[in-house]
């Protein structure tokens, strides 16, 4: 499912219109990156969480040439299921 779809769905199901829809659902992608980006935990109950979590350095081998190379540390974005849904899917 792509974010049309989802748009067409809220739509048609809240009896809104899709423009109002799709500028709700950009709202709250953006307000969510925004707040993971600057270190915050977004927590949808019944859903998960949006976290910010640390990659420590690493080496890898290029498999072309034999060498190692190192991967320094970085930040990524890291979405945390809560319980609920995960026993959901598992049924």
């Amino acid at each position: 499912m792509n974010k049309q779809e989802i748009v067409n769905k809220i739509s048609e199901q809240a009896q809104l219109p899709k423009q109002t829809v799709e500028a709700v659902i950009d709202c709250f992608f953006y307000q969510t990156v925004h707040a993971v980006k600057v270190g915050h935990d977004v927590k949808l109950k019944g859903f998960g969480t949006f976290k910010k979590t640390k990659v420590r350095t690493r080496k890898y081998r290029n498999p072309a040439t034999g060498d190692f190379i190192s991967i320094r540390a970085q930040w990524k974005p890291k979405v945390v299921f809560s319980e609920k849904l995960r026993k959901w899917f598992n049924t």
